[in-house]
């Protein structure tokens, strides 16, 4: 899955949140609010920092935070693990921040976001059944590779729709074969992933 190109140039879609209440509204002077991105989910809490001149000035700054990040049992990472080799003849490393992958290609390219290189790179989510999902769709291209030849697959991912498509109903279907549910929620998230695909032609 991958971030929307809006979001991955820093233009989000902001809801700001105060004292528990969501609003459309930029509470900017407020110390302690908080905005979150409704395409991305990325969260960030405002901080109030005083210049110290006379008169006093203040100047606002957003910080990133992950929030609460979703976790995995041991049991369903080593099924995960398990099904990973097979199919997709790949480890999976589970991407956190601050380690080295954030370190090397940011924080926001992990969030909500997972990718197929060398290993199965999954991202930070804040929602277990999204991450799942994602998983088993970065283990969906891998099967697709493995149905075409090289040379013919690299032509195919010219023609990403089809690729993107494919590789979530794989993946979708590996996952029911292996006893994953996932709910309505998750697969029009899965939609929408898709759909990001179109919004950055």
């Amino acid at each position: 899955m991958r971030m929307r190109i809006r979001c991955r140039v820093g233009i989000h879609d902001w809801k700001y949140k105060m004292n528990g209440k969501i609003s459309p509204i930029d509470y900017s002077e407020n110390e302690g609010s908080t905005r979150v991105c409704t395409s991305c989910n990325r969260t960030e809490t405002l901080s109030v920092h005083c210049l110290g001149l006379n008169p006093p000035r203040y100047i606002n700054n957003w910080t990133f935070t992950v929030g609460e990040i979703a976790t995995l049992g041991d049991s369903i990472k080593l099924k995960l693990s398990k099904i990973a080799k097979e199919y997709a003849s790949k480890e999976i490393v589970y991407v956190t921040p601050g380690d080295e992958y954030c370190d090397a290609n940011g924080v926001d390219a992990y969030l909500n976001a997972s990718y197929s290189a060398t290993d199965i790179e999954v991202g930070i989510y804040t929602d277990k059944d999204k991450m799942l999902a994602s998983i088993f769709h970065e283990i969906g291209h891998d099967m697709i590779k493995g149905d075409f030849n090289t040379k013919y697959y690299n032509k195919l991912k010219t023609y990403k729709m089809p690729v993107e498509n494919e590789a979530w109903v794989r993946g979708f279907e590996l996952a029911e074969e292996n006893g994953f549910e996932f709910s309505d929620e998750v697969f029009d998230w899965a939609s929408e992933c898709i759909m990001s695909y179109y919004d950055s032609k």
